[in-house]
Parts: C-alpha cells; sequence; structure tokens
C-alpha cells in the first residue's frame, strides 16, 4: 500500500513498503524541500484513507460471518472449508488489525502515533496475514487437485485431523517468516517545519545500506508472496480442468458428488484468481520503482489504485464464498437468523418449505442415480412408503459359460 504523502522525485530515492502507505526517502540526505509538504494531508488521501477504514469494517464483520457460520455448524465442517475457515480468520486478522492502524496513521499531520512496540506489532500482523493467505490458497489447490485426480484415494487419506494439522503448519510458518520484519522495524521521527513526523519503517540490520535492505525485502515479498506460489498454482490448475473433462476420472462418483466437489472447485479457483488479480499490480509496481531509475514521478492515481487493490482482496473473499456457494449462502442466513431474536418466522412456514426442499432434493437424488445405474445396465429405484423400502432391479444379462 502506498501513500503519497511525499513527493518521490527519482526511483533511486524512493522505496515503497507494503507496512508504511508512505513513500519514503532512503537517505536521510535526500531529505529535500519537497519534503516539507509531509505535515500537511491532501483531500486526496483523506479520502483514501477513510475508504480503506470502510473497506477494514466491511471486511471485518464479513469475515467474523465466515467464521462463526463455519465454527457452528458441523456439516459445514470438511476438508476445503477448515482451509476456508483459517484464509478467513487470516484476511480477519489483516482488516481488523492491520489496516486501521496505517489509514488512522495517515489522517494524523504527526504520522505514526502509536509508538515504536505497536509498529513492531503491527508490521508482524500484516506479514503473519498476507503470509498465511497465500500459504492456504495454495494447499487449497493442491487439496483440490488431489480431489479431482484421485478422489478415492484422498478421501482414504485426507483427513479433517489431518487438515487441522496441516492448518497449525501453516500459521507457525507464516510466523517464522514474519520475525524479522517485526524485528528489523523502527520508528523514526523528524522535524519538519517545525512538526515532529514519524513514521513507522524497515530498519536494516547491521552495517546493511538501507537502500540494499530495502530492495532485498521487496524481492523477498515478490518470491514468497507471488511467484513461488504462483508457479506451483498455475500447473496444478490446469493439470485439474484437464482432469475435470475426463470422463475417466467420474468412473467410481455419482453425479451429486461430482458437481459438489466441481461447486468447491471452482470457487477455489476464483478466490485464487482474485488474489492475483489483486496483489499483481502492488508487486509490478514495487519492482518499477526500483528498477527504472528513469523513472522521476509516479502518479498519485497509481498509489491509490494499487493500494485498494491490495486492501481490497481480505474484504471482497467473504463474497466470494457466498456468491459461489449455494449451501454457505443456506448455512450463513441460519447462522445469522439464529443471532437475531427479532428474526423468529412462523416455524410452520419453515417446516413447509423444509419439506418442500427436501422433496425436490430427493427427486433430483433419484432421477440422476437413476440415469448414472442405466448406463451400466441396472436401473435401482429406491422409495419409502409407511417404513418400508422397494427395490426393482434390472439385472444386467450374461451370457453362461459351458
Amino acid at each position: 500500500m502506498m501513500s503519497t504523502r511525499s513527493a518521490a522525485k527519482g526511483a533511486t530515492e524512493a522505496f515503497v513498503d507494503i507496512f508504511s502507505d508512505n513513500v519514503t526517502s532512503a537517505p536521510e540526505s535526500n531529505m529535500t524541500n519537497a519534503t516539507l509538504q509531509l505535515p500537511f494531508i491532501k483531500n486526496s488521501q483523506i479520502i483514501f484513507s477513510c475508504f480503506e477504514l470502510v473497506l477494514a469494517a466491511i471486511g471485518t464483520v464479513a469475515n467474523l460471518v465466515v467464521v462463526y457460520t463455519i465454527a457452528r455448524n458441523r456439516k459445514m465442517k470438511t476438508v476445503p472449508n477448515v482451509f476456508v475457515l483459517n484464509l478467513a480468520i487470516a484476511d480477519f486478522i489483516y482488516c481488523s488489525l492491520f489496516l486501521p492502524f496505517w489509514d488512522t496513521a495517515n489522517l494524523f499531520v504527526r504520522g505514526w502515533i502509536y509508538g515504536r512496540p505497536m509498529c513492531n506489532v503491527v508490521v508482524a500482523v500484516c506479514n503473519i496475514s498476507v503470509n498465511s493467505s497465500i500459504l492456504f490458497l495454495t494447499a487449497m489447490s493442491i487439496e483440490r487437485y488431489r480431489a479431482v485426480a484421485d478422489p478415492i484415494g484422498h478421501v482414504q487419506r485426507q483427513s479433517l485431523k489431518k487438515t487441522w494439522l496441516i492448518s497449525v503448519a501453516i500459521w507457525f510458518a507464516a510466523v517464522l517468516m514474519s520475525l524479522p520484519f517485526a524485528v528489523f522495524t523502527t520508528t523514526v521521527s523528524k522535524d519538519i517545519g517545525g512538526v515532529i513526523l514519524t513514521t513507522c519503517q524497515p530498519e536494516a540490520p547491521g552495517k546493511m545500506d538501507f537502500w540494499q535492505y530495502n530492495l532485498l525485502i521487496s524481492m523477498w515479498r515478490f518470491l514468497a508472496w507471488f511467484a513461488v506460489p504462483l508457479l506451483i498454482i498455475t500447473p496444478l490448475y490446469a493439470l485439474l480442468f484437464k482432469k475435470l473433462r475426463e470422463e475417466g476420472v467420474l468412473l467410481h462418483i455419482g453425479p451429486e458428488t461430482i458437481q459438489s466437489r466441481n461447486r468447491v472447485t471452482r470457487m477455489v479457483a476464483v478466490v485464487v484468481f482474485i488474489f492475483i488479480l489483486s496483489w499483481l499490480p502492488f508487486h509490478v509496481y514495487n519492482l518499477v520503482i526500483f528498477f527504472s531509475p528513469k523513472i522521476e514521478t509516479y502518479p498519485e492515481a497509481v498509489n491509490y489504485l494499487v493500494a485498494a487493490l491490495s486492501s481490497a482482496n481480505s474484504t471482497v473473499n467473504p463474497f466470494l464464498y457466498a456468491l459461489l456457494g449455494e449451501k454457505f449462502r443456506l448455512y450463513t442466513r441460519k447462522a445469522l437468523l439464529s443471532c437475531c431474536p427479532c428474526e423468529n418466522p412462523d416455524p410452520l412456514t419453515i417446516t413447509t418449505e423444509a419439506v418442500v426442499a427436501r422433496s425436490h432434493k430427493r427427486a433430483k437424488t433419484w432421477y440422476a442415480r437413476a440415469n448414472w445405474n442405466r448406463r451400466n445396465d441396472s436401473v435401482k429405484f429406491s422409495s419409502e412408503r409407511d417404513g418400508k423400502e422397494y427395490r426393482a432391479l434390472n439385472p444386467v444379462k450374461r451370457h453362461k459359460s459351458f
């Protein structure tokens, strides 16, 4: 996320930091008269910061609803939903603990007012959230590929317990990857025009050059947060969608299972695509700043667009779950109604709707199974009448052996 508090006069004089909404001058000697504009906050920056605060509020509530819906309903606790739950927690952390601090700091003339300890904490929170998000998306992609390529073996090998262990390992890895960034971060105060401006920014370890350290940070983020996961995810989805077109993969699975599996796969693919779309401009923009020293100015509109895209990703995800998941919408509605005492529909209406929906679902399932079994020259009719089950089977005719 990039702010426009300082006028970046050259790529060799500025770096863009994900932890800061500032385009900051690297060497202290480069503090020119242009930086005297820092204490004065532009109207465009106020509007943008307020916009991000709105995104943070919506994302906090939406991701909290996702967590509550999955945690409350036992039927929602499946292997894919465990990863969705953890991804929602990561997005919740980003929206509730990172964005509010950065954007409110941009609204203060004195900059970062929360002190150095909070600077380290918020930087750690940001890194943990982004690291865990991309790791969970990668894990979801691998799980979806295995579910399509080897559905029977996947069901036997992948359990909820194993999925939770993988999730814990991902959180642990995200924390370890974030520790260096949290440690090598500090607050810097400067007297600019009689106003003490404080920024939360990276601190080069030892005798390392400040500019080189920030270049190293940007390269690490590009590789760890984007390039390497993308190299894993892209071939998986290419193979995955190829498998979905092959009839051989569908031999041992019923129609209802296939539809459910394909819906989950489509949802995960869309979430991954939106993540790439949101963060690609950020990484490209950072690399352009570092490797294009001839560019002297960076448009303010580009700063805001790149920042808005990366920030909006954590807010958009819950709406993708609701848009692409029919069961998720149903269970979310039930969860929200259970929390609202004012919404208490007539129990008879609920019962009637439930009976009609269940009957319709049974009819669809019966018809799908009948068509499926007819392909194997065996039709099975199942119905319940007065508690008894009647089955009419049409066995496959076989030639007698002599």
